[in-house]
């Protein structure tokens, strides 16, 4: 080494990886610690109580039973659909959930840890999720009609917010209503006619 250049540091690099059986806990982990730095607030209404009430008790997502539901959903990922994770240091950071069918894509679910937002890891797990979508179709998703963020991120990866409501049906204990809307994105290509 030349005198005056400092040493190279070990960066540790952020992975995307299929997801396996192995993450379904980690996907839970985000999922719960994402919601409760994005939904509790004044304008929702919505309560840490809440958050606790969705994950321990309606959803009961870190029960053995769900977790080894997810853990074979993961494992056994049908043709069409595909979960990645970002992890860093082998830690799931965050985690996106995609699926195709003949008439449109969806982007099911993309959660990235709070510490890790404005860090690309979103935009690398959109990408990753993207390799599984026909570039003919469309692509839609939901989102949270209080959660400017992720509305603006979407709408930088190039997603059109529509009118459409998506009734969610889940009303918390404190009487906060979880309000989706569905976002659309565009084709990436023509389809070809023959």
């Amino acid at each position: 080494m030349k005198e005056g250049t400092p040493a190279e540091e070990h960066v540790p690099r952020i992975r995307i990886e299929r997801a396996t059986g192995a993450d379904a806990m980690g996907l839970r982990e985000v999922q719960r610690e994402t919601w409760l730095n994005t939904y509790v607030n004044e304008r929702s209404g919505i309560t840490p109580n809440d958050i606790g009430w969705y994950f321990d008790s309606f959803k009961k997502a870190f029960s053995a039973e769900s977790l080894k539901r997810t853990a074979a959903e993961l494992q056994e990922q049908k043709s069409g659909e595909a979960a990645f994770v970002a992890k860093e240091h082998g830690e799931i950071i965050g985690y996106a959930w995609a699926m195709t069918s003949p008439i449109q894509n969806e982007l099911g679910a993309l959660y990235v840890l709070p510490s890790y937002q404005g860090r690309h890891v979103g935009t690398d797990l959109w990408n990753q999720a993207r390799s599984i979508f026909n570039p003919a179709l469309s692509t839609v998703l939901t989102v949270n009609r209080d959660n400017a963020p992720a509305i603006a991120f979407y709408e930088r990866l190039g997603f059109k917010p529509t009118d459409e409501e998506v009734a969610s049906g889940l009303t918390f204990p404190s009487g906060a209503i979880f309000r989706e809307m569905r976002m659309v994105r565009p084709p990436e290509v023509e389809e070809v006619k023959e």
